[in-house]
């Protein structure tokens, strides 16, 4: 048995196997095309041609060279072999390019626990409190706990498709508030429509996780420096649900929760003078 050729071959069954698992068939795909044409290529490359009776025998001399003209027919690979070889190449390249690469979800709490599919995940990036973890395309049991809000944690469903975005609260008691930041932040006049608060959106089920919209951010510090071009920046901050019902309650638990939009809002010209909280984000 050649154990070598074995141990090979279980090698690319097992991670075929494992990609599998982790719900990336379109890797598995590409790993055991490439991983096989690549084995097939050496062995064409490294072995003669295969005895025969008489040269095991030792009673037959190997005939001499072909001619020039023919050398091309008694090569090992061919021209029509190396393009099966480059073309699997190049299929397993685009294969992998525009392979399904998930979405993300995002939290914000402190030493939280999250798990996926009921298996403990770490997160991608974390910029204070706001954690992204990445997820593969599909439905998927999420399942939050945060030692700050206590209780025994939470499970919440999220439909995920290739580049989507959600924010999950992390309570049930929480809920999320998007707030327009072109005046408070880039000094951008007051709006002149009825609605003259900054509060965009309120989302007042805990349970239903929300798509981010472009140009939203989950904290302070991750707001660019500049307004550019493109959607207004604008903020999703989590507040108590009983606040999030109407636009001028939300609109003060903002203010209450986060000190520097307090700020911001009396720079722009906001009249509200309910004094800050010294916390930024809510218990």
């Amino acid at each position: 048995m050649d154990f070598r050729r074995n141990s090979f071959l279980w090698f690319v069954f097992v991670t075929t196997v494992l990609l599998l698992r982790a719900g990336n068939p379109v890797g598995a795909g590409v790993f055991a095309t490439v991983a096989l044409a690549g084995r097939w290529a050496y062995f064409r490359i490294t072995q003669g041609p295969p005895p025969t009776s008489d040269t095991l025998l030792g009673a037959y001399e190997a005939p001499p060279p072909p001619p020039a003209e023919e050398a091309l027919k008694t090569e090992w690979i061919t021209k029509r072999e190396l393009g099966i070889l480059a073309a699997v190449a190049v299929v397993g390249g685009v294969l992998y390019l525009t392979r399904d690469k998930g979405g993300f979800i995002h939290v914000v709490g402190s030493n939280l626990h999250v798990s996926v599919d009921d298996e403990r995940v770490e997160p991608l990036h974390r910029v204070d409190r706001h954690l992204t973890y990445r997820v593969p395309s599909g439905s998927h049991r999420v399942g939050l706990y945060d030692p700050a809000v206590g209780g025994s944690g939470r499970r919440l469903q999220v439909d995920v498709r290739e580049g989507e975005a959600f924010m999950l609260s992390t309570s049930p008691d929480l809920c999320i508030v998007q707030v327009d930041m072109a005046t408070l932040k880039y000094g951008q006049p007051l709006r002149q429509d009825k609605v003259a608060l900054p509060v965009l959106a309120r989302f007042t089920e805990p349970l239903t996780p929300v798509r981010i919209p472009p140009n939203a951010f989950l904290d302070v510090a991750e707001l660019p420096a500049t307004h550019s071009k493109g959607p207004s920046p604008s903020l999703l901050t989590l507040i108590p649900c009983p606040q999030a019902q109407d636009d001028r309650s939300a609109w003060d638990a903002v203010r209450t929760n986060i000190p520097i939009v307090h700020v911001w809002a009396w720079r722009a010209g906001y009249t509200d003078t309910q004094p800050a909280q010294a916390r930024e984000t809510p218990p």
